[in-house]
């Protein structure tokens, strides 16, 4: 079983961190088989809502160089609507909130966004607008830009708040850019083991990023740790499987990274 919501809920959950999954399933057989892998995998279902009339799936194909080709059925997924009272208790003792850019979710950003830290993932167009409008760090794919990183991330921080933002390059290649105090930086990739197939690498990267974050407060040293989580995540053929724990994290970073 995999999903963007899934796949970084479970790799905060092995890291140890404690994690509240709100989302929206089917009320049919697949979506009982999604609650009890969450509860077998201890992460919490009581904001996991059977409000669909089916549960939305998808098929992805990988070629020998990475490269995928999704496709993706959302069933009636796009017409639900998550009651905001549960989404609000949900979030009460959050120290942050990871809402992803599914239709649902732009109703309850203006609810996260009160002392709440927001972060985005795959950003793109403009369906994207009112997330871009409210997160204070963005994640996000740079498989189709077409402009230098820099020129992008420049014009990110002049149109919209975010103070920190990340760019996924593919094979756990990553961009860093923060507002203050000013820093670009590429972090290359650190090869822990052979590459079975990168389903869910960016999803790890995201996941990782933000244990490290919420740990250090420490941007740059917390995607070096984030792209090494994704590089070892890859040589798993599961996408929602190979999430290391946070005592093997560190172990990996005292060998790549020793002093720094």
């Amino acid at each position: 079983m995999s999903a963007v919501g899934y796949n970084i809920a479970k790799a905060l959950s092995v890291l140890g961190n404690t994690v509240k999954l709100a989302s929206i399933i089917g009320n049919d057989i697949n979506g009982q088989i999604i609650k009890e892998h969450l509860q077998h995998h201890h992460i919490d279902t009581s904001y996991v809502l059977d409000l669909a009339q089916a549960t939305a799936q998808s098929t992805v194909l990988y070629d020998r160089t990475g490269k995928r080709m999704a496709m993706t059925d959302l069933k009636d997924i796009t017409e639900c609507t998550y009651p905001p009272d549960f989404f609000r208790q949900a979030i009460e003792d959050s120290d942050l909130v990871v809402l992803t850019n599914i239709t649902y979710n732009k109703t309850l950003l203006p609810i996260a966004q009160s002392n709440q830290k927001i972060i985005v993932t795959d950003l793109s167009d403009l369906y994207n607008l009112p997330f871009l409008q409210h997160a204070n760090m963005l994640f996000m794919s740079g498989e189709l830009l077409e402009i230098p990183l820099d020129e992008w991330t420049a014009t990110l921080f002049h149109q919209y708040p975010a103070d920190i933002i990340v760019i996924g390059l593919g094979s756990c290649d990553a961009y860093l850019s923060v507002r203050e105090p000013s820093l670009h930086m590429h972090i290359p990739v650190v090869v822990t083991c052979p590459i079975v197939q990168t389903g869910g690498a960016g999803d790890a990267l995201f996941a990782a990023f933000l244990h490290g974050y919420l740990l250090i407060k420490d941007p740059l040293r917390s995607l070096r740790a984030a792209t090494l989580f994704a590089s070892y995540k890859i040589g798993v053929a599961g996408s929602g499987e190979g999430f290391l724990t946070c005592t093997q994290l560190k172990e990996l970073m005292s060998v790549h990274y020793r002093g720094m």
